[in-house]
């Protein structure tokens, strides 16, 4: 009878009770004394994976913090009581960007929200994404509702013409100091959902928020769908161009 035992062999013999771990019994009687009594003695034979094996795996189970660089093992719990744990982030709110997240290791909640501290959760798509990459934002705070959203997600709203997003537009034509609704859209995607270029803008001051305004207003007032695109903008953001497309009333009504 064979029994594995955590990498080891456990091997039962019966011998005699009376004559110790010596002979082994023979057709159930000791061949010293005779006697047919016996009982089990476990012998452990080592079966398991070699040195090298048993090294290869604990350097696998090996973990580094990304916050206070501390390294320790995945099951260990003595550094802080807590245990390590993985912490997975986007690097960017579209889909198609490669590689799409990023898997982390951390020793304790602390060194997680001190390692995540660049990153924020979208309320919509429900991920961890980093806030920005170079001069490119990636969330968009709605004081009105008090939540966060990534920039993905209120594209999609816009394309779709969302009564939320239609709600932005409104809001930018008819109120004096509302900030311009635009992002950077693919226009494939535009496109693809009904919009035509209908007008590109440079803007210059408040001058010129007052021409999109208007030409947004009057497009609200025909039934179009509206969207602004953001083109090529000056580092401070106090100019740059901005291309308004639109929809017509029919294809508006069927969003």
């Amino acid at each position: 009878m064979r029994t594995r035992i955590i990498g080891y062999q456990a091997q039962l013999d019966t011998r005699c009770n009376w004559c110790g771990p010596g002979p082994r019994l023979i057709d159930g009687l000791c061949p010293t004394c005779g006697r047919p009594s016996g009982v089990p003695i476990r012998r452990n034979v080592f079966d398991g994976p070699t040195i090298t094996e048993l090294r290869e795996m604990a350097e696998a189970d090996r973990r580094k913090c990304e916050a206070c660089e501390v390294t320790g093992f995945k099951r260990d719990k003595r550094l802080n009581g807590e245990g390590w744990q993985s912490v997975e982030y986007w690097l960017s709110p579209f889909k198609d960007i490669e590689p799409l997240s990023e898997i982390k290791w951390v020793c304790s909640d602390r060194c997680r929200d001190s390692y995540m501290e660049d990153t924020f959760y979208c309320d919509w798509c429900e991920r961890e994404i980093v806030q920005s990459h170079g001069h490119r934002g990636y969330m968009r705070y709605l004081p009105d509702v008090g939540a966060v959203m990534c920039v993905a997600c209120w594209q999609r709203l816009m394309l779709e013409q969302d009564e939320w997003a239609q709600d932005r537009i409104r809001q930018f034509a008819e109120v004096v100091g509302a900030p311009i609704p635009c992002d950077f859209f693919d226009h494939g995607e535009l496109e693809a959902h009904g919009f035509e270029e209908y007008q590109d803008i440079f803007i210059t001051g408040i001058d010129g928020v007052r021409t999109v305004r208007g030409i947004v207003k009057n497009l609200l007032d025909e039934g179009r769908g509206v969207i602004i695109d953001q083109g090529a903008t000056s580092i401070m953001g106090d100019e740059g161009n901005v291309t308004i497309w639109t929809r017509n009333p029919a294809e508006q009504e069927e969003a």
